[in-house]
C-alpha cells in the first residue's frame, strides 16, 4: 500500500526485481540514514521502471557514505582513490565504485556525461547492477567506520 500526496492509497504491483531489506542492514539505518535513505528511492526506482533515477541515487548513496566515513574531498573520483589509499576498498571496489559513478553520471547527465553507453539506453540490468554494488559498497565503508576509532 502506498499513501500519495493528495492522501489516496492504493496497490502497486511488486515486480520482484529488488528488495530494499535485502540491501540495507541495522548499521546503515543507524548511522548513515541518508544512504539509507537513497538505497530505497533506487529499489523504488528499479522496480518502477526509472533505471536513470535509480542510477543517480545509487551515486548518491555511495557518495555520502564516504563523506560519513570522513572522506570529503570534491569529486567522488577522489574520495572513492582515497578510501583505497586508506584500505578501506579493494582495486576490486574502486572498479565497482568507478562503475556506479559513471552509471550515474549519464543518469544524472544523459547524453552530456562522459560516459553514454552505445545505444545511449540504461536498462534494467545496468541499474540493477548499480544498486547492487552501490550497496555492497555502503555496507563495507560503514563497516569499516565503525571499527576504526
Amino acid at each position: 500500500m502506498v499513501t500519495t500526496s493528495r492522501g489516496r492509497v492504493f496497490e502497486r504491483q511488486y515486480r520482484g526485481v529488488l528488495r530494499y531489506d535485502e540491501l540495507i542492514n541495522a548499521d546503515i539505518q543507524t548511522n548513515v540514514p541518508e544512504a539509507s535513505a537513497c538505497i530505497q528511492e533506487a529499489v523504488l526506482c528499479v522496480n518502477n521502471d526509472s533505471f536513470r533515477a535509480a542510477m543517480v541515487m545509487a551515486r548518491a548513496a555511495l557518495e555520502v557514505t564516504l563523506e560519513y566515513a570522513g572522506f570529503n574531498r570534491e569529486r567522488l573520483v577522489d574520495k572513492v582513490t582515497d578510501a583505497v589509499s586508506r584500505g578501506v576498498l579493494t582495486d576490486h571496489d574502486r572498479t565497482r565504485a568507478t562503475n556506479v559513478r559513471l552509471i550515474g553520471n549519464f543518469g544524472a547527465h544523459g547524453s552530456s556525461a562522459r560516459y553514454v553507453p552505445g545505444d545511449a539506453q540504461m536498462t534494467r540490468t545496468d541499474a540493477k547492477y548499480s544498486v547492487e554494488a552501490s550497496s555492497e559498497l555502503v555496507k563495507k565503508i560503514v563497516r569499516w567506520r565503525l571499527q576504526t576509532p
